[in-house]
């Protein structure tokens, strides 16, 4: 995760993602995210 000029960017990896009780079917889910960064 970064800061650049106020943005706040990152990534994500969930590594043996899946819905209980069906844990059968397991995946991997990636993903990315930006919002601004407010200072009060």
């Amino acid at each position: 995760m970064g800061v650049i000029d106020g943005l706040v960017t990152g990534t994500f990896i969930v590594e043996k993602a899946g819905r209980y009780p069906l844990l059968k079917n397991m995946i991997s889910v990636e993903g990315s995210f930006q919002t601004t960064k407010t200072v009060h």
